[in-house]
C-alpha cells in the first residue's frame, strides 16, 4: 500500500491496506496479539492518512482513533506504536 500511496494512487493503496488489515487482525486473533496488533495499528494509521489526504476527516479520525487505542498498549515495546502516538497526539 505504501508504494501506491507514495506514488499518488490512493485507491490502490487503500485496497491493499484494507486487505493487510484483515490479515493482521486475523493473525492477532489466532496467533499472537502482541506480535500483530502493532501492525494492525500501523495499517489503521496508514488508512487514516489516505482518508485525511482525500479530505474525509471524519473517516480518517475513526481510523486514527482505533490506531491510537492499540498503539497506547504497545508504545513501550514497539517503535511503530511510538511513532503513531507522536504524530497523532
Amino acid at each position: 500500500g505504501t508504494f501506491y500511496s507514495d506514488n499518488g494512487k490512493p485507491a490502490e493503496a487503500e485496497k491493499l491496506y484494507k486487505e493487510s488489515l484483515e490479515i493482521y487482525r486475523r493473525l492477532a486473533e489466532t496467533v499472537s496479539r502482541e506480535a500483530y496488533e502493532p501492525d494492525v495499528a500501523l495499517t489503521l494509521f496508514n488508512i487514516g492518512i489516505i482518508y485525511e489526504n482525500g479530505g474525509d476527516n471524519d473517516l480518517s479520525k475513526t481510523y486514527f482513533t482505533e490506531a491510537v487505542s492499540i498503539a497506547e498498549q504497545y508504545k513501550d515495546v514497539n517503535s511503530y506504536c511510538r511513532a503513531i502516538l507522536a504524530k497523532l497526539q
